[in-house]
């Protein structure tokens, strides 16, 4: 049997391809590429001051309500809070043994005048009228915070109270209620705001004391002009006891 003869032509290129294997086993390995980054993957993180800021508060209105007047004093019923606060705005100091009535009056008649030129009226005319009402008090008792009141009886049966330094009547003035008896400032405002809305309907004189105040002043009072008899006699003891107080302040 004749055997093929093997060609030995091939030999050298094994060789070259054993050498090329051995170089790349011992090359170190080279990690593979990562892909390019995707922009859309990217987190964004804040630093921490900015996690940590709160957000603004936002208003919240609710239908049919009106926003509530913003309070410059601390209305609390305690008297000695806003004594202490309103004679800071209104520049009244107390004094070293003053008590604390004594300075509560103090304290009132400055509101009286600056809210009198508020409205156009005359100073005299508001402190009057502040003095025969309550004497210059909003408290019966400055110590247990106890609301100065006057009650309107009629056969024996409660009809009406009137609070405060301007002694506004909680029935008359059921709006202004109950601000009117626990905030001190708003209390004398209410009156002489009103006082003025009763100056563009009603004036005149009644030969009382206070010239054309004196049909405004009585309808403070009365909540109408005085026509009637009764009226008028109730007008008359009114505007007397204002006159008279406005003369002494």
């Amino acid at each position: 049997m004749n055997l093929p003869v093997r060609s030995h032509a091939a030999a050298p290129r094994l060789g070259m391809v054993s050498q090329l294997l051995r170089r790349q086993a011992s090359a170190p390995a080279t990690p593979p590429a990562a892909p390019p980054f995707q922009t859309g993957d990217r987190l964004h993180l804040q630093a921490p001051s900015q996690l940590f800021r709160s957000s603004p508060a936002v208003p919240v209105s609710l239908p049919g309500l009106a926003p509530a007047p913003a309070l410059s004093v601390p209305v609390n019923g305690q008297p000695a809070a806003q004594l202490q606060a309103l004679g800071q705005k209104y520049g009244v100091a107390r004094q070293a043994g003053e008590s604390l009535r004594q300075y509560e009056s103090k304290v009132i008649k400055a509101i009286v005048r600056h809210k009198a030129r508020e409205h156009g009226i005359p100073e005299r005319i508001a402190l009057g009228i502040a003095a025969n009402e309550s004497g210059f008090r909003m408290w019966k008792d400055t110590g247990s915070a106890e609301v100065l009141q006057g009650r309107n009886v009629r056969d024996g049966v409660l009809k009406s109270t009137d609070w405060g330094v301007m002694q506004i009547n909680d029935k008359a003035h059921p709006r202004a209620f109950p601000r009117v008896q626990n905030d001190l400032e708003y209390n004398i405002d209410y009156g002489l705001s009103y006082l003025a809305r009763q100056r563009s309907r009603v004036r005149g004189s009644l030969g009382l004391g206070l010239g054309d105040w004196d049909r405004t002043v009585a309808s403070y009072n009365l909540g109408h002009d005085p026509k009637t008899a009764r009226a008028l006699s109730i007008a008359q003891r009114y505007v007397g006891k204002v006159a008279q107080r406005a003369a002494q302040v």
